[in-house]
């Protein structure tokens, strides 16, 4: 069964990877995006962290969204 908390936006589905995934749905503020080019609005974008520790992928995530100017307040 796979974890899925949306206000994170990390995925754990252990039956297909023991990794945490990036997980969330394209807003439409960012559709101009460079990492999100040619996709659709609303779709999902789907990322590993590679790693299997919940709190080291939340600081891969957050360094992720730090690089990409993602989420940020």
């Amino acid at each position: 069964m796979a974890r899925r908390n949306r206000n994170d936006k990390l995925t754990l589905n252990p039956k297909k990877s023991p990794y945490w995934l990036i997980n969330f749905r394209i807003p439409e503020k960012l559709h101009d995006h460079s990492l999100f080019v040619g996709r659709n609005l609303n779709t999902p974008f789907q990322k590993s962290t590679g790693q299997t520790d919940y709190a080291a992928a939340t600081r891969v995530r957050d360094q992720f969204f730090r690089e990409h100017d993602l989420f940020q307040p």
